[in-house]
């Protein structure tokens, strides 16, 4: 059999978008890099960027691959991922399967569907691995950990796979993607994303990731995570970077310690982005900015949501107002 293995990237929108925004797949740059160093090929097939994606999707399952993973979020994501599953039913016989957040969060009503076989509940990495082996030796599914099934006609699903430890994971092989092709021209510099954690403790009614990952956060060590900045800027000569972690500083001293890792390495990099959760406003100091600045961060992105105590009430999230009219105060004196 054929050591190779599709993974398709659809579309988030549908018709003319004002701003193209082309952050890179991140979830299949993780997979692929766990399947490349287990021997296995891979084919990243991105539907924004390719415009014969097409051809390229039906060339590629002449092949005979392994499976195809389809990555997908609620919203017209799902259409362009439905009509690459039909795409590759009516040309083949390999096996679909589906992740990302929407499978992810309903896993079942996504199987209903007949172009779709198998769904990878969270995490991708170490599942997909232990999947596509299973897969290409025929073994029983039931012993995957992390996915749901068709079998004779009913939906199984196996148990939950356990959080997977940032710290081992591999360093990511950028090469599997064109890396300009996601470039965002940002503060005069091109910036490509990079994460460093996983998850928020923030128990926000209105945010998926309470479910995806549990109201748990996983950091990597920040020496390990400046290590792998250093790396990622040096390798691919980057000189932005946005940082899509969703709570940065949910452990205030890590996100200085990374910070001043950045500074000591004299990196010289321009950070277009970093978040800062609302509840974590009472922790971030006066000289943090000026650290921020130093690090070269120009932009941070603060989800503040509503004023109002019983919309708060609602979202389950806490706002300090004073705390943040005192930073907005703040960042009135700062380049950020």
């Amino acid at each position: 059999m054929n050591r190779k293995v599709i993974l398709f990237y659809p579309r988030i929108i549908s018709g003319w978008q004002a701003q193209v925004r082309l952050a890179i797949p991140m979830n299949f740059l993780c997979i692929a890099t766990v399947l490349e160093n287990a021997g296995y090929k891979t084919k990243i097939i991105d539907q924004r960027v390719e415009s014969t994606w097409h051809s390229i999707l039906l060339k590629e399952l002449k092949q005979d691959p392994i499976c195809i993973v389809i990555s997908s979020k609620t919203g017209t994501q799902i259409r362009h991922a439905l009509e690459a599953s039909r795409i590759t039913k009516e040309h083949s016989n390999v096996p679909v399967v589906w992740g990302g957040a929407h499978p992810s969060l309903l896993p079942e009503q996504t199987l209903e569907n007949e172009y779709i076989d198998i769904v990878i509940q969270g995490e991708g990495e170490e599942t997909s691995l232990d999947l596509i082996q299973a897969l290409e030796s025929k073994r029983s599914l039931g012993a995957v950990k992390g996915i749901w099934f068709k079998e004779n006609g009913a939906i199984q699903h196996t148990a939950i796979r356990p959080f997977m430890d940032l710290n081992r994971q591999l360093p990511l092989s950028y090469n599997l993607i064109e890396p300009k092709k996601y470039f965002r021209n940002l503060f005069n510099r091109g910036h490509l994303s990079f994460f460093t954690s996983r998850g928020c403790p923030n128990p926000c009614a209105f945010c998926y990731h309470n479910i995806l990952h549990r109201k748990t956060w996983r950091p990597m060590d920040p020496d390990i995570a400046v290590q792998r900045i250093k790396d990622f800027v040096r390798m691919h000569n980057i000189r932005g970077i946005t940082f899509s972690d969703i709570n940065f500083f949910a452990d205030t001293n890590r996100g200085r310690r990374i910070l001043e890792g950045i500074i000591k390495e004299n990196l010289n990099i321009t950070i277009s982005k970093i978040t800062i959760s609302v509840n974590t406003l009472p922790e971030i100091r006066t000289d943090d900015l000026a650290l921020l600045e130093r690090a070269g961060c120009r932009r941070i992105c603060i989800g503040v949501e509503s004023g109002s105590k019983r919309i708060q009430a609602l979202l389950k999230r806490t706002v300090n107002v004073p705390k943040l009219l005192e930073l907005n105060h703040n960042l009135k004196y700062s380049s950020i």
